[in-house]
């Protein structure tokens, strides 16, 4: 009879290893699994703050296009204001005419 407790005993014990080396490779699995996931994660950082710093430079960049096409319209809107231009096309319509 206490053979069998022994036996039963050892087969439990047998089992149990079995259980705890499975849980051991499952973790292991895990383990990895996040080593792989934090190695693309900081890859993914490193490309955020590259599009972070590409994007400062585009923003910049464009206030200075933004100026420069305020500046080119003050220019032209300068050159030929639209009212002096519709008389002075008036003027050289009469004056063509009267020739």
């Amino acid at each position: 009879m206490i053979y069998k407790e022994i036996r039963r005993l050892g087969v439990f014990i047998e089992h149990t290893d079995h259980n705890v080396q499975l849980l051991a490779e499952q973790y292991d699995g895990v383990i990895n699994r996040m080593d792989r996931m934090a190695v693309k994660l900081d890859a993914q950082g490193a490309r955020i703050e590259n599009l972070e710093m590409e994007m400062g430079l585009l923003s910049r960049d464009m206030k200075i296009v933004k100026a420069d096409i305020a500046s080119i319209k003050n220019n032209l809107e300068a050159k030929a204001d639209v009212k002096d231009l519709t008389r002075i096309d008036r003027r050289v319509q009469v004056l063509k005419t009267k020739k």
